[in-house]
């Protein structure tokens, strides 16, 4: 989702549940969605953060169950929104200004950059899986290439998360005078922490209950900087 640490900050809370629980933890950076996935089914890794929509599509084949979810500083609800954005300068307003324009668009398993965007635009009645209706369409590595690819002019639009856009700004990552959003989704629900199936019920319940009390007793991290918690999903 970020190419960056403060963009998935997981460390911190890695560092509480060895310290707390004496099981060393090895924090490993997947490519992709699909990686992390494939981790998690094949047993390589028992604990995992994914994005709503991967996180769906590994509970459907019933390897994984999500056990929290993070909460960022200052917002009430762990959910987030996928956003259309354009440079200040660009004539692209609407969704429907969309067809026809060169695109950057995330993975197949990233929930707002590419699921819920692909709903969108179908309601506007542009098929996203059809390049023929776009000048280009790009693949970006992850929202904050996506972000890069719109303002250095690489792209004309592109859909990404709030959490990264809030995160770029907030960071001043970015010059929010530089970039304009031309639409808004729906909630989405909030990116989980996952645990395979295969750990034992004791150990599945020792990880949620230290997550959950994390935040009383350091400051968390996770996926858009500091969460003020995490919550049961």
């Amino acid at each position: 989702a970020s190419d960056h640490a403060g963009g998935l900050d997981l460390e911190g809370l890695v560092r509480f549940l060895s310290e707390r629980t004496g099981i060393r933890i090895n924090l490993v950076h997947c490519k992709d969605y699909g990686e992390a996935i494939t981790s998690l089914e094949k047993g390589t890794a028992q604990i995992g953060w994914l994005g709503p929509f991967a996180y769906f599509e590994a509970a459907r084949r019933g390897h994984v169950e999500a056990f929290a979810v993070g909460q960022l500083k200052g917002k009430n609800s762990p959910n987030y929104r996928s956003l259309f954005v354009t440079r200040a300068d660009s004539p692209i307003r609407t969704l429907e200004d969309v067809k026809n324009t060169c695109i950057a668009i995330g993975d197949q398993h990233s929930t707002s950059g590419y699921i819920v965007p692909k709903r969108e635009l179908a309601d506007m009645g542009i098929n996203l899986e059809n390049e023929s209706e776009f000048a280009e369409v790009v693949r970006a590595q992850n929202h904050d290439a996506a972000i890069r690819l719109v303002l250095e002019g690489q792209v004309d639009v592109a859909p990404v998360s709030s959490v990264n856009l809030d995160e770029n700004m907030a960071k001043g990552g970015i010059d929010t005078d530089l970039i304009r959003i031309i639409h808004r989704s729906a909630d989405i629900p909030g990116a989980p922490l996952v645990c395979s199936k295969s750990l034992s019920a004791d150990l599945k319940a020792v990880l949620k209950d230290l997550v959950l009390q994390a935040h009383q007793h350091i400051d968390v991290g996770g996926y858009g900087g500091p969460m003020e918690k995490y919550v049961d999903p």
